[in-house]
């Protein structure tokens, strides 16, 4: 848990830091007022975002399954590239209605906060060798959330079950086995084997020809099949399809291209979420994202996720080549059969 500095503090509106435990769970938080109303939250057990007014009021009733996976939504839009996502009354009616993640979910999520804090073998995945200790309270905060646990209860179930599994041994210390890393190589190598290639993009009509003489030739000129979500018939929920068919492939390309409006005389893009959720998605399951944008809208790509190295393409002949490019010396030319 990291106080937010001066700039982002001018950058979400911040009024003042006040005296406040996160809303959801009521553990030890940054919290700050904000001159637009709400709060901006930091904590290691709920994540990064902005509460409305009375959101610990409302969620007070609200069980602890149903609160672990408002925490674990905030984790997933954290990890695709948005800090601070805005609990809306929407959102929060949604996240609700959602199903708990799977028990397989949770492990794979496990590996997936081992994978985010760059474990290596050997290390100790708590700092203190007494499981009880006050140090390793925020770590064991940190993977309740990626793990959608419900508690210090649930989560230490949950650690036995890995012990028991012997993907994890406690000897002098919480270590990964030889088959807990076996199994985050596995999560690494997601879609490996693949020739599916999962496109996030915009898919308004402006993009069918970036769409259809760009990235999609791109992908099949390196031997790889390019899969747009819109395409898929099906009669399922489309959150689940999506999940279902990134993990079904080998990489994704994720393009951040997206609509713009005027505002008072300045480009103001509308951030396609979708986007970065699933390429978030995919990093957290170890699998490689290839970044591309518009070149006149590079600096509308949201802030936590420029550092990455994006294709700024000016047509879709020159996305075509450069994509292309990219795919053989990123994730190499799939071998004919």
């Amino acid at each position: 848990m990291r106080e937010l500095d001066d700039w982002q503090k001018r950058e979400l509106l911040v009024r003042a830091t006040i005296d406040e435990t996160d809303p959801i769970w009521g553990q030890p938080a940054f919290v700050y007022e904000t001159f637009t109303g709400g709060w901006v939250v930091v904590s290691d057990r709920a994540g990064q975002f902005i509460a409305p007014n009375g959101l610990r009021e409302y969620l007070r009733a609200w069980p602890e399954a149903a609160k672990a996976r408002l925490t674990s939504w905030i984790n997933d839009q954290n990890r695709a590239g948005s800090p601070f996502p805005r609990l809306t009354p929407d959102v929060v009616q949604n996240v609700y209605e959602a199903k708990p993640k799977r028990f397989r979910d949770k492990v794979d999520q496990f590996f997936g906060y081992l994978r985010h804090v760059n474990y290596r073998p050997g290390d100790y995945i708590l700092p203190s060798q007494i499981r009880t200790s006050a140090d390793n309270l925020p770590i064991e905060h940190a993977m309740m959330r990626w793990t959608e646990a419900t508690g210090e209860r649930e989560w230490r179930g949950l650690l036995d079950t890995f012990i028991a599994e012997g993907l994890v041994e406690d000897k002098l210390g919480l270590r990964l086995t030889g088959k807990g890393l076996s199994r985050m190589d596995e999560l690494d190598a997601a879609g490996a084997v693949s020739d599916q290639v999962f496109v996030a993009m915009w898919f308004g009509a402006d993009m069918n020809d970036v769409f259809e003489q760009g990235i999609g030739p791109a992908v099949q000129d390196v031997g790889y099949r390019p899969f747009r979500i819109d395409k898929k018939e099906h009669a399922n929920k489309i959150d689940d399809e999506i999940v279902a068919e990134i993990r079904r492939s080998r990489f994704v390309v994720a393009d951040f291209t997206c609509g713009v409006v005027s505002d008072n005389g300045k480009s103001v893009g509308i951030p396609r979420g979708g986007v970065y959720y699933e390429a978030g998605f995919a990093q957290g399951l170890g699998m490689p994202v290839i970044w591309t944008v518009r070149e006149d809208q590079i600096d509308l790509v949201h802030f936590d996720t420029r550092q990455f190295n994006h294709i700024a393409w000016k047509d879709a002949d020159d996305l075509r080549i450069r994509l292309t490019r990219r795919i053989a010396a990123v994730i190499g030319e799939r071998p004919a059969k």
